[in-house]
């Protein structure tokens, strides 16, 4: 579930660093798919960026032709490497190319910076009108190395996004309702204005 909560704090943030609308992703765990308004207060989200449904790419009227659901879309990654300062990679995918770029990148307070950068200064991938992220860097102690980064002053500028759009998102209960896979969900599920912020290390403190 904390690895939920950075996935979408990342996510947000590039979408605030890039100027984007949120699609709300569909969320998978242990063989159920849940949406993502039953735990995050969707109320907080909206104070940091314009959002969209999850089925918005589903809906062919909002699509660009009658064929293709974007102009056009590009797909980024952050490799971080499995040690501390390991050699690390960015990986992009700009439109219409089946090509996969790579960079390497050995500092660790680099490597979000280096992400977010990566998108805001190339002309193709920031002009993609969708663009894929994933977020999966955040696992392997990522929140551990930015609260040390932290205390000791030295945060990158991504890095200050993502904990700030971390700390201002709230959530409803702490794991989700195995019980309530999407299937089952109604708006009497909502979280809408009910949630709680988040720690980093996954305990939920008072509004």
């Amino acid at each position: 579930y904390l690895q939920l909560q950075w996935h979408i704090a990342v996510m947000v943030a590039m979408a605030r660093r890039t100027d984007r609308i949120f699609v709300l992703p569909r969320v998978a765990a242990d063989f159920h798919v849940f949406f993502l308004w039953v735990n995050l207060d969707m109320e907080s989200l909206e104070c940091l960026v314009d959002v969209r449904e999850t089925n918005f790419p589903s809906n062919k009227k909002a699509w660009y032709s009658d064929t293709e659901p974007f102009k056009s879309a590009a797909r980024v990654a952050l490799f971080p490497g499995a040690k501390r300062n390991e050699e690390g990679r960015l990986l992009a995918q700009i439109p219409e190319s089946d090509e996969v770029y790579a960079w390497s990148i050995e500092d660790d307070a680099q490597k979000a910076d280096g992400l977010f950068g990566l998108v805001s200064a190339s002309p193709e991938l920031h002009n993609a009108e969708a663009l894929f992220l994933n977020p999966s860097f955040t696992q392997s102690g990522f929140d551990m190395r930015l609260a040390e980064r932290e205390k000791k002053g030295n945060l990158s500028p991504a890095e200050k996004e993502i904990l700030y759009v971390f700390d201002n998102l709230k959530w409803c209960g702490t794991d989700y309702d195995r019980g309530l896979p999407a299937v089952k969900h109604s708006s009497s599920h909502d979280c809408y204005g009910k949630g709680k912020h988040a720690t980093r290390f996954g305990k939920t403190k008072g509004s």
